[in-house]
């Protein structure tokens, strides 16, 4: 499934994001959506590691996790380039939630509402597995997160302790 993001699609207003964003008045390509290519696993895997400096994550475990996530996989694309990715899973810790896994983003795409176009492609992944909301977790201690997530409309909902970590995480959650 690929999906270019359209500012008219019927999504709640704080998830809006607008791709072609302007930069030094010249707009930047559409974002395009869809699953992961074989050839783009690996380079995700690599992604992910590189960017979760909190947990001991290793390349070739996070690999063999994707490819067996795959369908649950969403990538950004602008000019056959990505951007980054979310993972949206049926099932999370509360019951007929959608569980956003991960949203990574390159580093050098970020702050150009890359990560608020990912989230609304969460929100409409979500929809079509006819779940009640999105949830998430987040490090408390990662203000920027929070705050990102929060200017999203997501609200605290609890706290759990990570199973791999044992650090305490924000439980935030989206009604659809």
């Amino acid at each position: 499934m690929e999906m270019t993001t359209n500012p008219q699609d019927a999504i709640p207003e704080n998830l809006a994001a607008t791709p072609g964003v302007e930069k030094g008045g010249e707009s930047l390509p559409a974002w395009r959506f869809g699953l992961p290519t074989d050839e783009e696993l690996p380079g995700l895997a690599r992604l992910y590691a590189a960017n979760i400096p909190f947990e001991d994550v290793k390349p070739q475990e996070t690999l063999e996790k994707f490819i067996r996530l795959r369908e649950r996989i969403q990538v950004v694309r602008a000019d056959g380039q990505v951007l980054g990715f979310v993972t949206i899973e049926p099932n999370g810790p509360v019951r007929g939630a959608a569980f956003l896994r991960h949203l990574v983003v390159k580093p050098e795409h970020r702050r150009r509402g890359v990560g608020a176009s990912l989230l609304k492609q969460a929100y409409h992944v979500a929809l079509g597995m006819s779940r009640k909301s999105l949830i998430l977790r987040v490090d408390p201690s990662d203000e920027d997160v929070v705050a990102f997530v929060r200017k999203a409309g997501f609200m605290t909902v609890g706290a759990q302790s990570s199973k791999k970590s044992g650090k305490l995480r924000l439980l935030m959650s989206h009604e659809l």
